[in-house]
C-alpha cells in the first residue's frame, strides 16, 4: 500500500490488516501524494457502511456508529438464544458451515469487530484513533445461562460495535 502510494497510486483493499495496523501512516501518506484510500470492504464486506457515512451523509453530523459487525459472533449467539445449544457447539457448527474460521479467536474475542469499528469510526469521525481507545469484549464467556436470563428480560445477547463521538473524543 505504501509503495503505491508513494507512486501517486489510490489504494482499493478488503483487507483490513495493513490498514489498522498503519491507519495514520497511510492516512497521511495518501493527503500528502493526493491519493485516496477506499476501504468499505474491509469494514462491513458487501455493505457500504462507509459510502453512507461519507457520501450519503455528507454534511452530517455523525456522532454514534453502531452495529453487528461480525456474522460468526451473530450466527453462534443467535444458536445459542434459538436452540439453547452451548457456544462450543454453535462455534463447531460454524466452523463447519464454514461461517468460523478454523481459528476463530479474532471473532469471537470481539477483536474483528474492534477492527473494523476503529476503521470505520478514525473514517467517518475524521480523527486518529488509537487501537488502544477501543474497550474490547468477546463472546467466548457467554454461557446457556447468560442467554436465559437475558430470554427471560425480553433481550438478546448480540457482540456490537459501538463508537460515540462525544466532547470532540
Amino acid at each position: 500500500m505504501l509503495a503505491g502510494l508513494e507512486r501517486g497510486i489510490d489504494i482499493v483493499s478488503a483487507n483490513k490488516g495493513p490498514l489498522v495496523l498503519y491507519y495514520r501512516k497511510i492516512q497521511e501518506l495518501a493527503k500528502v501524494k493526493g491519493c485516496r484510500i477506499f476501504m468499505s470492504a474491509a469494514t462491513a464486506a458487501a455493505l457500504p457502511t462507509l459510502d453512507v457515512g461519507m457520501l450519503c451523509l455528507a454534511g452530517s453530523q455523525i456522532i454514534s456508529i453502531e452495529g453487528i459487525l461480525t456474522g460468526t459472533t451473530n450466527y453462534i449467539l443467535t444458536r445459542m438464544h434459538k436452540d439453547k445449544c452451548a457456544y462450543e457447539t454453535a462455534l463447531r457448527e460454524a466452523q463447519e458451515l464454514g461461517i468460523a474460521e478454523t481459528d476463530p479467536s479474532l471473532d469471537v474475542e470481539g477483536l474483528d469487530t474492534r477492527n473494523k469499528l476503529f476503521l470505520i469510526a478514525s473514517r467517518i469521525f475524521e480523527r486518529n484513533f488509537d487501537l488502544k481507545d477501543l474497550k474490547v469484549t468477546g463472546i467466548t464467556s457467554i454461557l446457556p445461562g447468560d442467554i436465559e436470563k437475558a430470554s427471560a428480560n425480553g433481550k438478546v445477547i448480540k457482540l456490537v460495535g459501538t463508537a460515540r463521538l462525544e466532547k470532540g473524543r
